[in-house]
């Protein structure tokens, strides 16, 4: 047979014939019988002995992710010496992003990596004639951990029972609503289009990660593009087409684009404003209209949740009609409940403390405050009247009649209405609340009375 070498090579082994060792090289002994140099000067011929040996053959690269884990493997080959692991950042950058581990002979690794790191890896073996060039390529991206944390609602206005009001101090009227407390508050973080932190002052961003939760969300443009404000979807669109095209375009580098739960979504409300309740300087381009989300109606699986973001209502819609979208990306949090035996539950996903069973009557809303700031329970000392979003966040859009686990709360029936302690922006004189059937907000005068739940902590 033929192999083709090149002419160092060539004049290598002829040094050695010459100095009469008759050496191994590459695994061939080189005998003076076998050795022929044709008339192209490039080639060697042998009649006999063992081939030259050829570099390994490719490996075949597996991997699997489990949390922020890493895991690879590949193919163990015979004639490899040792492997070389390459990767780099996901969208790819350029060559001198690619960075390399000479993994000698190992065939499997596993890394603990952060969340939203993303990558491409492949491997390649080698021995002693060179490399077997690259195995498959395998892009890989860490999913954004969910912190359970409720981003606090923004509100630093305070309010009495009809105007705007100094906040107030411990023991004073009104003092307990909303503004006397942050609480996790807003923080979001601009990213460009492969998803790196731009500053806080950038003029173009393509993805927003909120510090708090750890979810990020897509920026909608104005430009007719797939991100473009204008675009709607009636709700089977929204997944089917709409993210299921930024997963397969990679936007960002990732492919688990969807859209958000209807907590998720209600964690965007900014109830400082109003006529557009939403940050304007992290998601410009957004609609004060209705814009989906992922739950369905326990009571009519042919509607879905949503939020209009103009006064930050919940609403449902058909899912044949067509509406607003923003994508999310990140992990999905749920409650997990913890009965303390002494009148009070845990959610130790969110970290805040239940009053179990309601306040025995009903309360306008000064009433409300007052009852919480003043209320020993459990041991502790420091109740306060929910948010409207930490309220959210122990509803169950999976029931109904009421939305709410019935275990850890069994004294809830779906008529029950509780205030939390957030004022409507707009309607001063009024402030949000939950009914307990669905799990739907509304706002009602602050004279009027509803039931009272209290809470505590919070991460």
């Amino acid at each position: 047979m033929k192999i083709k070498i090149n002419r160092v090579l060539l004049f290598t082994l002829l040094a050695f014939f010459l100095a009469g060792t008759g050496p191994e090289t590459f695994g061939a002994t080189i005998n003076t019988e076998d050795y022929l140099v044709p008339s192209d000067g490039y080639s060697i011929s042998f009649t006999s002995g063992k081939a030259l040996t050829a570099p390994p053959l490719k490996p075949t690269l597996t991997l699997s992710i489990s949390g922020t884990w890493l895991s690879l493997s590949w193919s163990s080959l015979a004639n490899a010496d040792g492997y070389t692991l390459f990767y780099a950042p996901s969208p790819y950058q350029g060559p001198e992003t690619i960075g390399s581990i000479d993994m000698v002979t190992q065939t499997s690794v596993s890394f603990n990596l952060w969340e939203g790191a993303a990558y491409y890896v492949a491997v390649e073996a080698y021995n002693s004639f060179g490399g077997s060039g690259f195995s498959n390529i395998e892009h890989f991206a860490i999913a954004d951990a969910a912190t359970g944390r409720i981003p606090d609602t923004g509100q630093t206005t305070c309010y009495s029972g009809s105007a705007e009001m100094d906040c107030p101090q411990p023991g004073q009227e009104y003092y307990g609503q909303d503004a006397c407390y942050t609480i996790n508050p807003p923080s979001y973080t601009k990213l460009d289009s492969s998803g790196n932190a731009l500053p806080s002052l950038a003029t173009f961003w393509s993805m927003v990660r909120d510090n708090v939760t750890r979810l990020v969300w897509e920026v909608k443009t104005d430009d007719g593009s797939i991100h473009d404000r204008d675009n709607q979807y009636n709700w089977y669109e929204a997944e089917g087409v709409f993210t299921a095209a930024l997963n397969y375009n990679l936007f960002g580098g990732y492919t688990d684009w969807r859209l958000p739960t209807i907590k998720e979504l209600t964690y965007l409300v900014y109830y400082e404003t109003w006529g557009l309740t939403i940050r304007r300087d992290f998601f410009p381009n957004t609609n004060g209209l209705y814009y989906w989300s992922s739950t369905p109606v326990a009571a009519d699986s042919s509607y879905a949740w949503g939020i209009g973001f103009g006064y930050g209502y919940d609403a449902t819609s058909n899912k044949s009609g067509t509406h607003y979208v923003r994508a999310v990306r990140g992990g999905q949090s749920s409650n997990e409940f913890v009965d303390n035996g002494n009148g009070t539950v845990t959610d130790t996903n969110t970290g805040l403390m239940w009053q179990q069973t309601k306040a025995v009557g009903r309360r306008d809303w000064q009433e409300a405050l007052s009852y919480c700031e003043s209320l020993t329970l459990g041991g502790y000392t420091d109740w306060r009247l929910p948010t409207i979003k930490e309220f959210k966040s122990v509803v169950d859009y999976g029931v109904f009649g009421p939305a709410i686990n019935t275990r850890y709360f069994p004294d809830m029936v779906s008529s029950y209405t509780y205030w939390s302690s957030t004022v409507h922006a707009f309607y001063i004189s009024s402030a949000w609340l939950i009914v307990f059937n669905d799990g739907r907000d509304y706002t009602s005068s602050k004279s009027n009375s509803f039931s009272v739940r209290a809470v505590r902590g919070g991460q």
